[in-house]
């Protein structure tokens, strides 16, 4: 039975479940990358008539999403994997410089991705690590840290390492690389400094 067999809004709304609304909008996905859930609603209504729950629209959206672009949870082995081939060549050609930093994932999942990043020898950018925690803390890079020293401790010179001071990093650094190097970006250093001479001249 198709959902325009039905007379009534209620019977309707109760046909359109995720996978149908899904299978209704994929087209439309596929040829405007940007729509968001809220499109979807929006295209239900338009054509069917039936107002779909916002939580149904999302889980509609997330299916096209991984029908296009492929599956989150696939996404994140796939980089898992990568990571652990990079040892080798940050072994073999990359400079003894680590960049660490850490970022807020806002999709499915809302955790935050803590990366460690060389240079080689032409001053590319060379991806050697990432790592997946529930927040950005002490505890989770010290673990991060922990979980490569083995690997990046092979490098045949002396590990610097260079951040913006995000929060608990400064401390797991010198625990876990005690003879390290330790270097700041000099944009946050100037950053502070901006802030902190506006707001001694405010007073």
């Amino acid at each position: 039975m198709k959902i325009t067999d039905l007379g009534k809004a209620g019977d309707k709304k109760k046909l359109a479940h995720a996978n149908w609304v899904a299978n209704e909008v994929e087209a439309l996905f596929r040829s405007v990358r940007s729509s968001k859930s809220h499109d979807v609603q929006k295209a239900i209504e338009t054509k069917y008539g039936v107002d779909v729950s916002y939580f149904t629209t999302w889980n509609a959206w997330t299916i096209c999403m991984e029908r296009t672009v492929g599956s989150y949870d696939e996404g994140y082995i796939v980089m898992l994997e990568l990571t652990v081939d990079s040892i080798e060549g940050f072994l073999n050609g990359c400079r003894p410089l680590l960049e660490l930093n850490g970022c807020l994932l806002k999709e499915k999942y809302g955790v935050v991705c803590l990366s460690m990043i060389s240079l080689d020898r032409n001053n590319g950018l060379f991806p050697v690590a990432v790592f997946f925690c529930r927040s950005e803390c002490h505890e989770t890079w010290h673990k991060f840290l922990e979980m490569m020293k083995p690997y990046v401790e092979l490098h045949k010179s002396k590990l610097t390492f260079i951040s913006d001071r995000q929060k608990g990093l400064i401390e797991a650094v010198g625990q876990v690389f005690p003879y390290a190097n330790y270097k700041y970006y000099f944009r946050h250093m100037y950053k502070n400094m901006k802030y902190r001479r506006g707001t001694n001249l405010e007073k």
